[in-house]
């Protein structure tokens, strides 16, 4: 199908769009920008808090030189132009006054690491000492006599915070990397779990609408012979039989009921293939169960509907299994309660709907499911339903049927 073969080349192409994808530069953005916050922070108070130290007053000079650096370190994180002013503010710094002002320069190295790739970062890193180079042959006379450069120090510290931030970079994009192609991943299995659903129910729709095939045609054609049949055998029986023959109205009833069997019996397979056909113009299942119980005389057995709450279609399984257990609910009632009157209950809620039976016949202190019962319970656990019958000599049966219908 189109959305497998879909998922598919999403699953084959996820490594490298990942990579690819710009996701992964804003969020490494966003983490240089915080630092670059906190380490600017860092700078401009060690530097504010020597300038408040008595006798030094050229810290403030470094104070506002670091003021443009720690702005244009930010911005940076965004717009690399930025960096440009950085660098500038640094090597300005650092030309003066050397040792003093070597923090700005030493953050903006990593800086340049954690930005932009090892290349170029290298490259600009080189580029910048060179400036720096230049402006202390330059400037560098003028430097306070305490604060003279150092210049291995400043290489070696400059190095290590090179290769620290050229590591968090690289942390930084595998940690970003993984996440998106985890991200991209659960989507690929999200599409492929949907189309597995769909699948699944385009196969379990053609399955019932081959069984609903084959029962309309071989079950519902033996049934309209049968009526057929039962038919001609009572307009036999009228012919041959002779009305004073005491065997005649008995002979007549029994084909009558055989005719209704088999009448009620195409009705129910009608209602079976026409739920498994799922089709938009089946009777609600209050409808039909108020078809079902009209079918039973009031004087043999009386009865009453009540249908609690908005009725709404279900899935056709489930209408079918509460179907089938309100059928065999009455045919318990008919055939083995002697009861007098039943009555019939159906709730419907927003997580479940409930189909309760319950008859004033005899009842049983010993109830015994037959293979009736227990073909329901089977049939409503399939369809995430649940079957409770109880009874008590004298007080009738009362079934409940309740399916999960969120």
């Amino acid at each position: 199908m189109a959305a497998l073969r879909e998922a598919a080349r999403l699953v084959a192409d996820v490594a490298t769009s990942a990579i690819e994808d710009g996701d992964v530069e804003a969020k490494l953005r966003v983490q240089i920008r915080f630092w670059a916050k906190v380490a600017s922070t860092v700078v401009l108070a060690s530097n504010v808090t020597l300038a408040l130290w008595p006798g030094e007053p050229f810290r403030w000079t470094i104070v506002g030189l670091d003021c443009v650096w720690a702005i244009a370190l930010v911005l940076g994180a965004s717009r690399p132009r930025w960096l440009a002013v950085s660098v500038i503010a640094a090597v300005i710094e650092l030309s003066f006054y050397g040792w003093a002002a070597a923090g700005a320069f030493i953050v903006l190295v990593a800086a340049l690491a954690m930005r932009l790739p090892a290349a170029r970062a290298g490259a600009s890193t080189l580029g910048m000492w060179g400036a720096a180079a230049l402006g202390i042959l330059w400037l560098g006379d003028g430097h306070p006599p305490e604060y003279v450069m150092q210049p291995r120090e400043l290489m070696f510290a400059a190095c290590n915070m090179f290769v620290l931030g050229a590591l968090m970079r690289s942390s930084l994009l595998s940690r970003f990397r993984a996440e998106s192609l985890a991200s991209q991943l659960h989507a690929a299995h999200d599409m492929l779990r949907r189309d597995l659903a769909t699948t699944e129910a385009l196969a379990a729709a053609q399955e019932r609408t081959r069984i609903a095939h084959e029962l309309h045609d071989s079950l519902g054609h033996s049934l309209a012979t049968a009526h057929v049949h039962t038919q001609l055998a009572r307009r036999l029986a009228q012919q041959s039989c002779e009305p004073a023959d005491p065997a005649h109205p008995a002979l007549l009833q029994a084909i009558d009921q055989v005719g209704e069997s088999t009448r009620r019996a195409m009705h129910e397979l009608r209602d079976a293939v026409s739920l498994l056909r799922h089709r938009s113009d089946v009777a609600t299942l209050g409808t039909r169960i108020r078809a079902l119980l009209a079918r039973l005389p009031e004087a043999v057995l009386a009865h009453e509907v009540a249908i609690v709450g908005d009725e709404r279609a279900l899935a056709p399984a489930t209408e079918f299994a509460i179907y089938r257990a309100l059928q065999e609910a009455m045919t318990n009632v008919v055939k083995h309660a002697r009861a007098r009157a039943v009555s019939v209950r159906l709730e419907y809620t927003a997580s479940w709907v409930r189909l309760e039976v319950v008859d004033d016949g005899a009842g049983t202190d010993e109830l015994r499911p037959g293979f009736g019962l227990r073909g329901i319970a089977e049939r409503l656990k399939s369809v995430g339903g649940r079957l409770d019958v109880s009874s008590a000599a004298g007080k009738g049966l009362r079934l409940r049927v309740e399916v999960d219908a969120a």
